[in-house]
């Protein structure tokens, strides 16, 4: 109760309170910064732990997913429609394992005449 007695006066009293109030209000203003900078860092290494774990086990296991349901895909395949795509059934693993899609040679032979 002291405060509000010198609260509004020009008093010594009066300007130690208002300084006190003052510091307080520093004080919650300093504590609420470090509150939001604490979650946002928070927040970023929370981030940093769902990419990093995203990379090590739920990419390479979506990959191996896919070169699974790929190689079922072609084995599902007659030998009439891999012929029809350019494969031969002994291919199938080396095209499931490749990093990359391989893609159509192309003819770098000259042009012919008509």
């Amino acid at each position: 109760m002291r405060n509000e007695t010198y609260k509004n006066t020009a008093s010594p009293q009066a300007a130690f309170w208002r300084q006190e109030l003052d510091a307080t209000r520093v004080e919650a203003a300093a504590h609420e910064l470090r509150a939001r900078e604490f979650a946002r860092l928070i927040g970023v290494l929370a981030g940093k732990v769902k990419d990093g774990f995203a990379a090590v086990f739920v990419t390479p296991l979506a990959r191996w997913r896919r070169r699974e349901a790929l190689a079922n895909e072609l084995y599902s395949l007659d030998e009439r429609m891999l012929k029809d795509i350019g494969l031969s059934r002994s291919e199938i693993p080396f095209i499931v394992s490749a990093k990359r899609v391989p893609t159509p040679h192309q003819d770098n032979s000259p042009a012919r005449a008509a």
